[in-house]
């Protein structure tokens, strides 16, 4: 008999000990009909199976542990209204906004539903912004009409490295009007005509908005804000959103 049979042969008969030890009897261990194969087989199928889960849990892992930037939002301001210089503020809040997480967020970009968010960049706004680094932050500001401001938000859209895989590294995280800020109360400062006996020149406040007053069209969303949205459908409105910023 050759060796590897040998083995085979002893190997059954270790099972078969281990199996009567258990309190089976002659008649099971027949009917169970195992063969050396038939073991070899089970072998096989148990070390595929924790294979498979062992390379699972290290691509979840993977996954989960790998860096990501990370956004926070801080200093908010909020105006509405005018100063007596004659400059005229439509509502609008006004952040900075942090990259607090371990890794570099690139293509920045903010999509507003129900408000118009720009990121305020040296000379103006901007539509983008290249990359972020982890602690750098820049200021943010949403213009919104006060009777939308409880359903608008605006999305963080970013692009994750490696960034040549653009479509399975974009990013977002929506940021909620409301939870920067109560809306704006209507305050306008104007110079009042010249006492001329004493020569000062009063200041009006209004604190009423002018019953004509509307948002300017170049400050109008370009997408509605969604009111009475539940957590599925802000999934499906944040994936939208990167389709449609990045395609």
């Amino acid at each position: 008999m050759s060796p590897a049979r040998r083995t085979g042969a002893g190997s059954m008969l270790r099972l078969r000990s281990a199996f009567f030890a258990l309190g089976a009897s002659d008649r099971v261990w027949k009917d169970a009909d195992m063969t050396n194969a038939d073991v070899l087989q089970a072998a096989g199928l148990a070390t595929a199976i924790a294979t498979s889960v062992s390379l699972l849990v290290s691509l979840w892992w993977r996954r989960v542990d790998r860096k990501a930037a990370d956004w926070i939002t801080f200093g908010v301001t909020k105006s509405w209204g005018g100063d007596p210089n004659g400059n005229v503020d439509e509502p609008h809040v006004e952040c900075t906004l942090a990259n607090v997480g371990d890794a570099s967020g690139f293509r920045l970009q903010l999509l507003g539903y129900g408000c118009l968010p720009k990121i305020q960049a040296t000379g103006g706004a901007a539509e983008l912004i290249p990359v972020i680094p982890p602690g750098d932050e820049l200021q943010a500001r949403a213009w919104c009409d006060t009777s939308d401001w409880n359903h608008a938000f605006f999305i963080i859209l970013w692009v994750e490295s490696p960034t040549r895989r653009k479509r399975r590294s974009t990013r977002s995280q929506v940021v909620w009007l409301h939870e920067l800020s109560g809306p704006p109360l209507y305050l306008r400062e104007r110079s009042g005509p010249m006492d001329e006996r004493t020569g000062v020149i009063p200041i009006i406040r209004e604190t009423e908005a002018p019953a004509n007053w509307a948002m300017p069209e170049r400050l109008a969303p370009t997408q509605p804000a969604r009111i009475g949205a539940g957590w599925l459908q802000m999934r499906r409105t944040e994936r939208a959103a990167r389709r449609r910023v990045f395609g």
